[in-house]
């Protein structure tokens, strides 16, 4: 059974995990809190974090109530878990504290590129692959096709659609999933991120995550100039460039 979370966890760290594949889910590095123990994360840390650490990478994903509260899991062990697997920093807004103009709640993910890399897919296996798992097991039949929902900074749209769609098309054709950038005018204001919705089955949505996040950040002005899970006015800004790895 699920749980509603009113907590996040905290940072956690580990050795490699085990291999995902991908072009961005490669080894983990760093991970961990900074040299003077403050939590290393959405709030604190911005690019270049500490004096000698390896540039922070920033991604976020939007998920429904009942996703969320799958990948916190009972008492926070599945979140905990992806942290620990994937050696990044894994924050999920509170329940009802939702991305403006949905219900969705946000995913917030922090570390070396490939640490990101790793926890997008084990939340994406988590959420998709063990569910259909228990419906085969309850005899419904498998989606066929799976959403996701990404959150990605203004300024880095421009790079994901590129000159007359080339890249998004690029990005379609490598990882077999639809991809689709959210108009503008269809979202709630008041943000500085764009909704890019992705579909198709458990790997092309896996793909297609990876894929986007390692084309955001070929650019290392595409920042997310709020990297918290909160859009009350509270959140804390800045930061979230440069891709680690």
């Amino acid at each position: 059974s699920l749980i509603e979370p009113t907590q996040t966890m905290s940072n956690f760290s580990s050795g490699p995990p085990q291999g995902m594949g991908g072009a961005g889910f490669g080894s983990p590095q760093g991970g961990g809190n900074a040299p003077d123990g403050r939590k290393r994360g959405f709030d604190q840390v911005g690019a270049g974090g500490q004096e000698g650490e390896k540039p922070q990478t920033y991604f976020k994903l939007m998920m429904s109530n009942k996703d969320a509260g799958t990948i916190i899991g009972r008492g926070g062990k599945t979140i905990q878990a992806i942290q620990t697997k994937s050696g990044s920093r894994v924050k999920v807004s509170n329940a009802s504290d939702y991305f403006p103009g949905t219900e969705c709640r946000v995913v917030a993910i922090s570390g070396a590129m490939p640490n990101v890399g790793q926890a997008v897919a084990a939340i994406l296996q988590e959420v998709f692959q063990d569910a259909e798992k228990l419906q085969a097991q309850a005899g419904e039949p498998p989606r066929e096709t799976i959403t996701t929902e990404l959150l990605i900074p203004d300024m880095s749209c421009g790079l994901v659609i590129g000159k007359g769609g080339e890249n998004i098309k690029s990005l379609q054709e490598r990882s077999g999933a639809r991809i689709q950038l959210t108009a503008k005018e269809k979202q709630a204001g008041g943000t500085q991120e764009r909704i890019l919705t992705v579909i198709g089955n458990i790997q092309q949505v896996t793909a297609g995550a990876d894929a986007v996040l390692t084309k955001i950040y070929e650019d290392p002005k595409c920042q997310y100039m709020n990297t918290s899970t909160k859009y009350d006015g509270s959140e804390g800004g800045g930061g979230g460039g440069g891709g680690g790895g």
